[in-house]
Order: structure tokens, then C-alpha cells, then sequence
């Protein structure tokens, strides 16, 4: 399973130079319409290929919810609980069992929201990467038109 990190990179290796904090625009550069309709079909590959990133991380936080919830199910079970509630009370170990279930909700999180934060990212560079092709777009149809 990959690290949220490992995804980062991936994005990183994806985009490029924008990585680096550049500007979309500034990046490309384009003086005739086949070069931009060059540069519109390498910003389309770049979104395919994000959007696949970003499956895969659906799917690696798909693994860490389903391991969660085995280990959630596995509270208050076996012969330990069954003894506990007869020495201490049904109700005491069933609130500390709460708190078990809860404790782990809480590390379920913490293990997801780096992966969030990534698919955020993605999102992100998804629409700037929209708004990149609509203004090539604009600029083929602007030029298209004067020739």
C-alpha cells in the first residue's frame, strides 16, 4: 500500500514544473493552433492520469476503512470480555469498550486525512487544468477565426 506521500510524488511527477509553484498559463506557451491544440491534448493526458492517481487513493483508503472496521468489530469479543463483564459490570465494559471503538474511529481518521489531502490537491489542479483549457479554447477560436 502506498504512503499519502508516495501519491504526492506521483502528482508531482505528473504535473511537472507546476509542482514548482508556476503559474498554469505561464507554463504554456503557444503561438499557432496546432500548438495549442498540442498543449490542450497534453493537458487532457495530465488530467487521465490524475484522475487515475486519484483512484488509486480511493482504493487505498477503501483497504484502511476496511481495516479499521475489522478491528472495530473485534472490540468487547472473545473470553476476555465475557469475564470483565462478570467481575466488573456489563455497563463499565461497555463504556470502555466505547472508548476503545472510539479511540480507533479517531486513528482511522488521523490514517485517512493525508490521503484527503492529496485528493484535495488533485481536485484542485484538476479545475485550474479546466480553466487552462477553456482559455486554449479561446485562444484556437480567437485565432482560428483571424486566419
Amino acid at each position: 500500500m502506498l504512503s499519502a506521500q508516495d501519491y504526492a510524488n506521483r502528482v508531482s511527477a505528473i504535473i511537472g514544473p507546476m509542482a514548482k509553484g508556476e503559474a498554469m498559463s505561464q507554463q504554456w506557451r503557444w503561438s499557432t493552433a496546432a500548438e495549442a491544440k498540442l498543449s490542450k491534448a497534453k493537458i487532457t493526458q495530465m488530467q487521465k492520469e490524475l484522475r487515475l492517481v486519484k483512484k488509486d487513493i480511493a482504493l487505498t483508503k477503501k483497504a484502511i476503512n476496511a481495516a479499521y472496521t475489522t478491528e472495530r468489530t473485534k472490540v468487547g469479543k472473545g473470553f476476555g470480555a465475557g469475564f470483565a463483564a462478570g467481575l466488573l459490570g456489563k455497563k463499565a465494559v461497555g463504556r470502555a469498550n466505547a472508548a476503545v471503538r472510539d479511540n480507533v474511529r479517531r486513528n482511522q481518521l488521523k490514517a485517512i486525512a493525508p490521503y484527503d489531502d492529496v485528493s484535495r490537491v488533485i481536485d484542485s489542479i484538476l479545475v485550474q487544468l479546466d480553466q487552462l483549457k477553456l482559455q486554449l479554447d479561446s485562444w484556437i477560436a480567437a485565432n482560428s477565426a483571424t486566419h
